[in-house]
């Protein structure tokens, strides 16, 4: 799974930063921002001049070895 962390410009002139975005979208009741834990930010319209993507980050699961112990020691015989 991909995750981006976005900054974010408020109309007061302060930023946000937002880590572990997996979707983000704007229409017309503002800017949503769906994060890896299910959770949904959203900004009002109006709240915000901007956001991009600042860096992306790709997940992956550890992969799964079937191999003994034995197989993988290098000091075995």
């Amino acid at each position: 799974m991909e995750t981006k962390t976005y900054r974010v410009k408020m109309t007061d002139g302060s930023e946000v930063e937002l880590a572990n975005v997996v979707k983000a979208r704007a229409d017309g009741s503002g800017r949503h921002f769906e994060m890896a834990d299910g959770d949904v930010i959203s900004f009002n319209d109006g709240q915000t001049l901007w956001a991009i993507p600042t860096s992306a980050t790709m997940t992956q699961p550890a992969p799964v070895t079937t191999e003994s112990a034995a197989e993988t020691d290098p000091d075995q015989p």
